[in-house]
């Protein structure tokens, strides 16, 4: 992608003649440490990310912040590029305490105009074109074809939806990040930790956003302490709640399937999407999960 990294900068006014690749999963982004900025690109329009970003900026919400002076967003080769404010590498994720009070300071704004959260809408679109897919995969590692998968899987969500409809919830519907893990999470230079990717920014119930610091816990064995500490400083524990069960469950669906579209080739890997999609097919509540290797 260097020369579409290249027209970015060029139209953007940006030195980008150190660019460097840290990573392309929904999006592509580049560090340009001369420039001090990060560049993002992304596949589809950001005129809602950065109508999002601005305003909770405005509001006061501890977010990474769009490049001030830089002419954005541009189109590059089909490419809309955004700059962001660079901040130093992190040596590790931080952990999920770390996110409770930039999450809380987000859940009190209000904004206008956002989105409805519907996360099973989003798992359906990304699973019905595989319906039809030729793929010898599921059948060598599941005993299902590729069709006979994705019936299950999309069995599940309208389970999941129905369960959803009818859940308790505790907290009142607002503002939710609808992506709040510590991944996304930033330290700049002072030492402030922020958020970042507001792609998915909508109005929702906000135990949503407190499902990945929970699903840590119980599906990958991470630190109960740091989980606890999680809950103390947002001030709710999601474990005790009456909707876990169903949030936990969706939690698992979206972490199983999100690779389907590109089966991976790593063994490991493709091992542990086995595993992932046995889980949520058994509907097995004590599998033990390990992050993607190739995606760490």
């Amino acid at each position: 992608m260097d020369d579409v990294v290249a027209d970015a900068c060029h139209q953007m006014g940006l030195d980008g003649s150190d660019a460097r690749f840290v990573q392309h999963s929904a999006n592509a982004l580049f560090r340009l440490p001369k420039a001090g900025i990060m560049l993002r690109l992304s596949p589809e329009p950001v005129d809602y990310l950065i109508r999002i970003t601005r305003a909770l900026t405005a509001a006061g919400v501890p977010v990474a912040h769009l490049a001030p002076g830089v002419p954005q967003p541009v189109n590059a080769a089909g490419w809309w590029a955004t700059a962001w404010t660079l901040h130093p590498i992190l040596p590790n994720r931080l952990p999920a305490a770390a996110l409770a009070r930039p999450l809380a300071t987000l859940h009190r704004v209000e904004l206008p105009n956002l989105a409805s959260w519907n996360l099973v809408s989003a798992i359906r679109a990304l699973l019905m074109p595989l319906s039809t897919a030729d793929s010898t995969w599921p059948r060598v590692h599941l005993g299902l074809s590729m069709p006979q998968l994705i019936g299950r899987l999309l069995a599940c969500c309208d389970e999941i939806e129905h369960g959803l409809a009818t859940a308790t919830w505790a907290l009142p519907a607002g503002t939710i990040h609808g992506d709040a893990h510590p991944g996304n999470l930033l330290r700049t230079a002072t030492g402030r930790v922020v958020l970042c990717d507001f792609d998915t920014i909508a109005r929702g119930p906000r135990e949503t956003d407190l499902v990945p610091a929970a699903h840590g816990v119980t599906r990958f064995g991470r630190e109960r302490a740091d989980y606890e500490r999680f809950a103390e400083r947002y001030g709710f524990d999601l474990l005790n709640a009456p909707c876990w069960p169903i949030l936990r469950r969706l939690r698992d669906l979206q972490l199983a399937i999100y690779l389907l579209p590109r089966l991976p080739a790593d063994p490991v890997t493709s091992q542990q999407l086995e595993h992932r999609l046995r889980t949520v097919l058994g509907d097995d509540d004590s599998a033990r999960w390990h992050r993607f290797t190739a995606f760490a």
